[in-house]
């Protein structure tokens, strides 16, 4: 998750940029991104809000809003299918996307953290 300068959280847990569009709170930061197939360093804004609730909120509204995700959204129900279509429809410069995600949704950390949560 992107920080400001001081530390402070962007609560931007899904790496949205902050393009013309957005005309609220920014956060400068260097990233990692893949033009032509190489991974390059690049320093990019993103979306920075007051909450992780406000980041939630904004992540449904940005998808909801772009009619380029529409297959992703119509195959939410499906967790791998839905992280493709979003990498297949751009959200994410990284050709590894959605496997790097589902090795995480899949992998004994989360797994494991899950289950001292239930206690």
């Amino acid at each position: 998750m992107p920080r400001h300068e001081d530390g402070s959280p962007s609560h931007n847990l899904f790496g949205i940029k902050a393009d013309s569009r957005w005309d609220g709170e920014r956060v400068a930061v260097q990233t990692m991104e893949f033009r032509d197939g190489l991974m390059q360093r690049e320093r990019a804004s993103f979306r920075s809000y007051q909450s992780l609730a406000q980041g939630f909120e904004d992540y449904v509204s940005f998808l909801r809003e772009n009619p380029r995700y529409q297959q992703a959204l119509e195959a939410a129900g499906d967790g791998g299918r839905y992280l493709r279509e979003l990498q297949q429809a751009g959200y994410a410069t990284d050709p590894e996307y959605a496997d790097k995600i589902n090795a995480i949704l899949g992998g004994e950390r989360l797994a494991s953290a899950l289950e001292v949560s239930r206690g």
